[in-house]
């Protein structure tokens, strides 16, 4: 393992916590988490965080770099849209949700993106023709 990758894993997992933050201050919202600020620390953690991972890491060890953040966001993802839903029938205190649905629909999507390539990297005969 280089530097760069040591450095780019701990990056992403700034970023996933700042995440999991954003969604345990939109399930009690008492937490007082400086949402401005998590946002921040999420987005460019996170983002630059996987571009260090896939940069430093060897031909090998690429699909691992792709999978571990992808399998991180979206469970991100699940959880904040589930933690979401739940305030929306009643199932948690009412609240605004709005963080927790930005959460969920911009974490799926790179996690798709992030866990497809590193199978197709494992895989080259899945690739679409």
């Amino acid at each position: 393992m280089s530097a760069g990758t040591l450095v780019g894993g701990v990056v992403t997992l700034f970023g996933a916590i700042a995440g999991a933050a954003l969604v345990a201050q939109g399930i009690h919202p008492d937490l007082g988490v400086n949402e401005t600020q998590t946002w921040i620390i999420y987005v460019l953690c996170f983002g630059a965080g996987v571009l260090l991972l896939l940069a430093f890491s060897r031909q090998a060890s690429t699909p691992l770099a792709m999978q571990a953040p992808g399998t991180l966001a979206i469970l991100l993802g699940l959880i904040a849209g589930g933690a979401a839903l739940a305030k929306a029938i009643g199932m948690l205190p009412p609240g605004s949700s709005a963080s927790l649905w930005a959460l969920f629909m911009l974490s799926l999507p790179p996690g798709v993106l992030l866990l497809t390539g590193a199978a197709a990297l494992r895989n080259p005969s899945l690739e679409p023709k």
